[in-house]
């Protein structure tokens, strides 16, 4: 990112940091030491010590900005960011991450600029296509255009991720989604099991696992959905999985879905309640333990939620339900088990960020299920106008969908009951 100063480990002797205190290299490393042993107000401190002693140190502004929006101190988050870019304009980091926050706050014009910068910092890379690919989606931009990045971006080395599928295979399935087309996208999809089939990683396999239970859903097709979380759970055992958090907030880059599956098989009878919830509790035992993260582990029990019933159980693991840890997360589970739960008001903050994001390719699938909710929500506080526009956004997104759209069709009669204007 940037010519990066001397540094030391924090491990060093108490004597050794105090003879060089003044060296913003250590600051650093005291500063990094404190976030992996979850000390945020002493990592902080140490930040706040070696950008005092280099304004210009864009490193520690960049790590400074990632505890910020751990702390949901957004502003403070981008505030560091365009320090950085000012120190380093070809920090591309710097402008990948501001990219990131603005995209989740839903402030897509600038966020297009930033994936366009980013793009311009690195062409070598599919990252930054796929990144402003999200952005116009979002923005409603020609699909032609949407399109013609992803095929650049398929023709791009991509940026390494070990633990998750590698991206172009995805494309399909998530213009399919885009144009309303589900069934081509649930097709799309079960292509990709059969490419996953011999892999031993099991994000590779709830990666796709996930998509088709969730695909299948929409299109009303319940035996299918459950179909696919039963082989997934029944063969989940065979794989490899990497539960540790990537970060030193217990964040974790694996999406484990055993809640969503099990909640499928439950609705479905395949389950009965008492062994849907004994092994929810059992995996959850073992989450708990490897992220350490409240959110992480609200934002699982969420994942499963489609009724009142079930959100009433998700909601009563938690004394209060924690924040999203940034801009950066979606949001559409949690608000959508809060609405079901009965918690209105903590509900629609939580949906209309997820509807207003800049990944309008990537969580397609969420943001317009999260519009319907949105307008559940907004119908139940006596908000018709609002709740119309919100209908009216998934009946334009997925009215048409072939073979059909469950919410879709919801959202239709929820706008002839309230008579919304056409």
């Amino acid at each position: 990112m940037s010519k990066l100063r001397a540094r030391w480990p924090a491990g060093r002797e108490p004597s050794f940091r105090a003879q060089n205190s003044a060296v913003p290299g250590v600051q650093l490393s005291d500063a990094r030491h404190a976030s992996t042993e979850r000390r945020p107000t002493t990592a902080l401190s140490a930040f706040d010590n070696a950008i005092a002693l280099d304004p210009a140190y864009a490193e520690a502004l960049y790590d400074r900005a990632g505890l910020d929006l751990r702390l949901r101190r957004e502003d403070d988050a981008l505030h560091d960011l365009d320090r950085c870019l000012v120190a380093v304009p070809q920090a591309a980091l710097c402008v990948q991450l501001r990219m990131e926050v603005r995209a989740g706050r839903g402030e897509c014009d600038v966020a297009e600029k930033d994936a366009r910068e980013w793009l311009r910092l690195r062409p070598e890379v599919d990252a930054p296509l796929r990144a402003l690919a999200d952005v116009l989606a979002a923005e409603g931009r020609p699909l032609e255009a949407v399109e013609e990045l992803l095929r650049r971006a398929g023709a791009t080395k991509a940026m390494s991720v070990s633990d998750a599928l590698p991206r172009a295979p995805w494309d399909p399935v998530l213009v399919n989604v885009l144009k309303g087309d589900l069934g081509e996208a649930a097709r799309e999809a079960e292509d990709l099991a059969r490419q996953v089939d011999g892999d031993t990683r099991d994000s590779f396999h709830a990666e796709v696992a996930e998509a088709r239970v969730r695909l299948y859903a929409e299109m009303g097709d319940a035996s299918s959905s459950a179909l696919v979380a039963k082989a997934y759970l029944d063969r989940r055992d065979a794989f490899s999985t990497d539960l540790r958090p990537i970060d030193s907030y217990g964040h974790s880059s694996f999406q484990d879905i055993t809640q969503l599956t099990l909640a499928t098989l439950r609705r479905k009878g395949v389950l009965t309640p008492t062994e849907a919830v004994r092994r929810r509790d059992a995996r959850a035992a073992v989450l708990r333990a490897a992220w350490a993260s409240d959110w992480a582990m609200w934002s699982w029990y969420a994942s499963g939620v489609e009724t009142e019933a079930e959100a009433r159980e998700a909601l009563a693991a938690f004394e209060k339900v924690p924040l999203s840890p940034g801009a950066i997360d979606d949001e559409s589970d949690s608000g959508r088990a809060l609405l079901l739960g009965g918690r209105v008001d903590e509900a629609i903050p939580r949906l209309e960020k997820s509807v207003r994001s800049c990944r309008g390719l990537t969580t397609a699938l969420a943001k317009t299920r999260s519009a319907y909710f949105l307008g559940l929500a907004r119908e139940a506080k006596g908000d018709q106008d609002g709740a119309c526009d919100a209908y009216g956004a998934v009946v334009a997104r997925w009215g048409h969908a072939r073979p059909r759209s469950v919410t879709a069709e919801r959202a239709a009669a929820r706008r002839t009951a309230l008579h919304c204007a056409r």
